[in-house]
């Protein structure tokens, strides 16, 4: 079983690779990056997906709450089997603890969904 997280460019990579790779992918947690239309279409996505975005993201045409928001209409039409975690008063990168925008409260509540859905879909 393959499960594929990224962050940021790679977070738009792990929806990339669920899309363009679906019989490889068994479940994908992006954090804050979504990829362009001319590369995939997500709402192909077979496996199940778990989102993480800042609500104050501002990479407009990448990660904003916008964006966000497009992309779960995208997953929703293609009736994916998705979860979207939206975290109020986090920015984009709240992870990177090396970073401005690093945000330890959701960092420690995006990272323990991490990994609950990844052993629920790779494991159990």
């Amino acid at each position: 079983m393959v499960g594929v997280t990224g962050f940021g460019m790679g977070g738009a990579l792990s929806l990339a690779a669920g899309a363009l790779l679906q019989d490889g992918v068994d479940a994908i947690a992006p954090f804050y990056g979504i990829p362009d239309e001319k590369l995939c279409n997500v709402s192909t996505i077979k496996c199940p997906v778990q989102c993480h975005f800042g609500a104050l993201d501002d990479m407009v045409g990448f990660s904003s709450r916008k964006d966000a928001e497009k992309l779960e209409e995208k997953l929703k039409a293609g009736k994916v089997d998705y979860e979207m975690n939206i975290y109020d008063g986090a920015a984009h990168a709240f992870t990177n603890g090396i970073g401005p925008n690093y945000n330890t409260d959701s960092c420690h509540l995006a990272l323990e969904r991490l990994f609950t859905f990844m052993n629920k879909s790779l494991v159990e």
